[in-house]
């Protein structure tokens, strides 16, 4: 049901192989994998992986080097699994295109509770895509936006969507906080 592979820099090449032999797996429920070195090209494999996978309620890609196009692939796939939870990608660089493109797939995500997206650069922009969402998407109850060079005006875009979202219980957007 668990399975940690964390701080094992396995790689992109290690972690196409494992997301391979798990593509079969219907019982793992928790997968992390944090700090692996994982990167864009690992991430169009996990997306594979979670478009198949039903059973898992929480992953962790903490602390990695997904870019844009990797978020991309992951949000590609997080908009077709709508049974995960909890779902980390903190501490990646995703920029502001990959907080668009997550942004646009958990619109109408109805299981998502928990979005990790600490120190991925994602900028107003980003944040003013994941604020909107956030007006839409009404089962996210924690998230955590720090470190992600945002300014007072994308705060200000935060403040009007937490006003029409009350699902949120715990948000982090922070300059300075704890990594994880």
């Amino acid at each position: 049901e668990f399975l940690s592979i964390s701080r094992n820099q396995i790689g992109n090449a290690g972690a196409i192989s494992l997301f391979g032999a798990l593509e079969g797996n219907q019982s793992l429920k928790h997968l992390s994998l944090s700090r692996n070195l994982i990167g864009d090209e690992a991430a169009q494999a996990m997306s594979k992986l979670l478009k198949k996978n039903t059973t898992l309620i929480e992953v962790n890609l903490y602390d990695n080097k997904i870019g844009p196009e990797g978020a991309k692939c992951l949000a590609e796939a997080v908009k077709i699994n709508k049974n995960i939870p909890h779902f980390n990608i903190g501490y990646n660089n995703i920029g502001p295109q990959g907080a668009l493109a997550l942004a646009e797939a958990l619109e109408d995500n109805t299981k998502l509770q928990e979005l990790n997206l600490y120190g991925n650069n994602i900028k107003d922009s980003g944040l003013r895509a994941l604020a909107s969402m956030l007006e839409k998407n009404t089962t996210l109850r924690e998230v955590n936006f720090s470190r992600n060079g945002i300014s007072d005006s994308g705060v200000k875009s935060l403040m009007m969507a937490l006003e029409i979202n009350s699902s949120i219980r715990r948000f982090n957007i922070s300059s300075k906080s704890s990594r994880n």
